[in-house]
């Protein structure tokens, strides 16, 4: 088996990972006399849960074809029609492979003469991913000096092998802001190495929670203000419920605490709307939604189903307002 193309995406800066998890996601029958193609799938995470990087692997299996089965789509892959925007050479040494042996690759392709001869090749030949290694380099110092954290996907197909000791050059064409085309050529006989290359940079895009176009209740002011502010950061349209006991202790509602949270809100260029309503009967619950369909124009909500079953004052503040709303 040959690795014939590979496709890494960074979703994050590489620190300590958690490990990898893996799968085979799709196979193409070559024919008979060509093979089949087995692409495989890994993530690698961090330790704390985030993905890192996203891994597909096309493997050439050689035997393997003519079982009937559906042959891979075609893809037309265009370089420009110019000179490239940067040649890097570079000369992997004679030793090169015994190197790279010491990453955990130890196929005795690369390093046993007898081997390789009978595998069909003069002599060992250079680990794919160790040439994969230079173009990594040359793109990165071409595009992105001294920031390799900035690399959000690599993409490439494994066209030709090499032998240890010759020299190359990585071809690289800039087409877009935070996008190249890129090949590795050998630089004596010109033969592609890596092909269709493509690489995409830039900084780490941001994870954001978007609720923009959708509505959210919720209820008090105090911890709840923090969550309103925060939702109609998001894009959020807010409906901040809050009847607060009087400071002079006559026991009246104010609603003063509700209405502060709106202001907020709308000063930052959000949309809200003050409740005042009670949220421990299911009457109260529904003035809520009401509330909420009558300010932003809904044209529907969800079904809602009310509980009537009366609780003690503690639940039907603390547990049963969560389901009259």
């Amino acid at each position: 088996m040959l690795t014939r193309l590979g496709f890494m995406a960074f979703h994050q800066m590489l620190e300590t990972m958690i490990g990898k998890s893996g799968k085979i996601i799709h196979y193409y029958d070559k024919g008979k006399d060509k093979g089949a193609l087995v692409i495989g799938e890994s993530e690698t995470r961090h330790s704390n849960g985030k993905k890192l990087f996203t891994s597909i692997i096309t493997i050439f299996s050689r035997l393997d074809g003519g079982f009937g089965g559906q042959n891979a789509p075609k893809q037309e892959f265009v370089f420009p029609d110019r000179d490239p925007n940067f040649v890097v050479p570079a000369q992997p040494s004679e030793n090169q492979p015994l190197i790279y042996r010491l990453s955990g690759d130890i196929f005795d392709l690369h390093v046993n003469p007898e081997f390789a001869r009978m595998s069909g090749f003069e002599k060992p030949i250079m680990h794919g991913l160790c040439t994969h290694g230079y173009d990594c380099r040359a793109l990165i110092a071409s595009l992105i000096p001294g920031e390799p954290e900035k690399a959000r996907r690599m993409d490439c197909r494994f066209s030709k092998t090499l032998y240890p000791g010759t020299p190359i050059n990585t071809l690289i064409w800039k087409i877009a802001d935070g996008k190249a085309l890129w090949r590795t050529v050998d630089a004596i006989s010109g033969a592609i190495i890596m092909d269709n290359g493509v690489f995409e940079y830039g900084d780490i895009p941001q994870e954001k929670i978007d609720f923009t176009g959708r509505v959210a209740i919720v209820t008090g002011a105090g911890l709840g203000r923090v969550y309103a502010l925060d939702l109609a950061k998001r894009g959020a349209k807010v409906v901040v419920n809050a009847l607060c006991g009087s400071r002079d202790g006559s026991g009246a509602g104010s609603v003063s605490a509700a209405d502060t949270v709106v202001a907020e809100i709308r000063q930052s260029g959000g949309q809200a709307v003050a409740n005042y309503d009670s949220v421990a009967t299911p009457e109260g619950g529904q003035a809520i939604v009401q509330t909420a369909i009558d300010a932003f124009r809904l044209a529907h909500m969800p079904d809602m189903r009310f509980i009537k079953k009366r609780q003690p004052d503690c639940h039907r503040v603390n547990f049963h307002s969560a389901l009259t709303i």
